[in-house]
């Protein structure tokens, strides 16, 4: 069961917040965005994510991203399912089909003695009483949200044929009273962290292809400065000095392409 050319079904949503001066900048509180998107329609693929046997506690964890993560993506459409499913189960696939599921995720989390736990899961084509795909992920607690878009990204691109996202991060600033903040989170927003905090204006942040460098501009030394970020390293300016303002979107390519190089 695949939908080879479900990412063409629906809009593709990126959002892009570039701030060209400091006054453009608006407080949490006070900003607000809606955005519709429409497309999916009838075409979205009705697909029950079971409760995992076993650890019941981190498996409610990992399957709440999970759904979210699909139903988010404008492509799935959720199906209860009243009992829990572990991987290598017999799904219910009469009571599903009455249900109008056409696939189904089930799996089992077991916990070993050094702490860490192992998540096993099946996803089944109900109408066809068939496995789809097995996949096996280790993990800690504190990486059941990683671990979670891991298992999205796999369902997505077993049902559609295209890679998923949910894995991603994304990078925006925000301005909290008199400090601008560089943040990074998860693709659905969650698990927000500051990366950099300054009483002067941040903006463009653009990331490296790799994803391991995040490149953007500092007001830090009174003067547009573009700045790589290696995580886990001290920024460095990315090769050179911008007098003045001046920033155009051959600027970004430019910072990917020298935050790539970087040592």
């Amino acid at each position: 069961m695949k939908y080879p050319n479900a990412l063409h079904k629906f809009v593709r949503l990126g959002v892009l917040l570039a701030i060209g001066t400091t006054g453009l900048f608006t407080p949490l509180s006070q900003a607000q965005l809606v955005v519709d998107v429409t497309g999916a329609g009838s075409a979205r693929l009705p697909i029950a994510i079971a409760d995992f046997s076993g650890e019941r506690v981190i498996g409610s964890a990992l399957t709440s991203v999970v759904r979210a993560d699909l139903e988010r993506s404008g492509l799935f459409k959720l199906i209860d399912v009243p009992t829990p499913v572990g991987a290598g189960d017999t799904p219910p696939y009469a009571d599903l089909k009455t249900r109008g599921a056409d696939a189904l995720l089930g799996g089992t989390v077991t916990a070993s003695s050094d702490g860490r736990y192992e998540t096993r899961l099946t996803l089944s084509d109900v109408p066809k009483q068939a496995s789809i795909a097995a996949q096996t992920y280790g993990h800690t607690s504190a990486q059941l949200r990683a671990t979670a878009h891991r298992i999205s990204d796999f369902v997505y691109s077993k049902l559609t044929g295209e890679q998923g996202i949910f894995s991603t991060r994304i990078a925006y600033i925000v301005k909290l009273g008199g400090r601008y903040e560089l943040q990074i989170a998860d693709a659905d927003g969650g698990n927000s962290q500051s990366a950099l905090a300054s009483n002067e204006s941040i903006i463009s942040p653009a990331w490296s292809p790799d994803g391991s460098k995040l490149a953007y501009v500092s007001f830090e030394a009174k003067k547009a400065s573009d700045i790589c970020a290696r995580f886990g390293h001290r920024p460095t300016s990315c090769r050179g000095q911008f007098q003045g303002f001046k920033l155009c979107a051959s600027l970004v390519s430019r910072w990917l392409a020298t935050c790539g190089s970087a040592d």
